[in-house]
């Protein structure tokens, strides 16, 4: 019992690095892990009787990736890997289409110009029609800088609290260790 007190929450990954290698462990829906300085470990059933007798019981189905790579989990993207490993790409294919457009190979519609800045939402503003919000928030424990590029066709305009409501009139280009922030966009014309 004694062991089983040290298993803490964690979603979507944990990590276990020494600076030069490490390995993380990606998964979908199981969020109890424990380590020691040799192992990391998944929980992947519990089966407590309190406070629900029927959780854990019957069919389960979840997925998991072992991701071993080089360096720290912050060289390695482990972040970007979890989000991509819980939010794969689905591609929508318009067979309306009579004839295919060329165009490039390759292209990021929304590009946050550093790899440590995670996109948590992009949705429309809820009082105004022609506005959008950009929340991101920094990964890795690093200041970031936030160049908002792409093909999408935007501009910031302020930063915005929770309630999109602006608080200043520039937009900040550093954004600090850990922090959450909140931008309201336009179309460009």
């Amino acid at each position: 019992q004694d062991a089983a007190k040290w298993e803490v929450p964690a979603l979507r990954w944990a990590d276990l690095s020494d600076g030069d290698r490490g390995v993380s462990i990606l998964t979908d829906y199981k969020h109890g892990f424990d380590a020691t300085p040799s192992q990391l470990s998944l929980t992947l059933l519990k089966a407590p009787i309190w406070p629900d007798p029927g959780c854990d019981r019957g069919l389960q189905t979840f997925s998991y990736a072992i991701y071993p790579h080089a360096h720290g989990w912050q060289q390695a993207k482990t972040v970007q890997a979890a989000r991509s490993f819980n939010l794969p790409i689905q591609a929508c294919l318009d067979c309306s289409a009579t004839s295919p457009t060329p165009g490039p190979t390759a292209a990021s519609w929304l590009d946050l110009g550093d790899h440590s800045l995670v996109l948590a939402a992009l949705k429309p503003s809820e009082d105004q029609a022609d506005r959008y919000i950009l929340r991101v928030y920094e990964s890795t424990g690093t200041s970031s800088t936030l160049a908002l590029g792409g093909t999408l066709p935007i501009d910031i305009l302020s930063p915005v609290d929770l309630l999109e409501r602006p608080y200043d009139i520039t937009p900040p280009a550093t954004v600090s260790p850990w922090q959450v922030v909140s931008f309201a966009l336009a179309p460009r014309p």
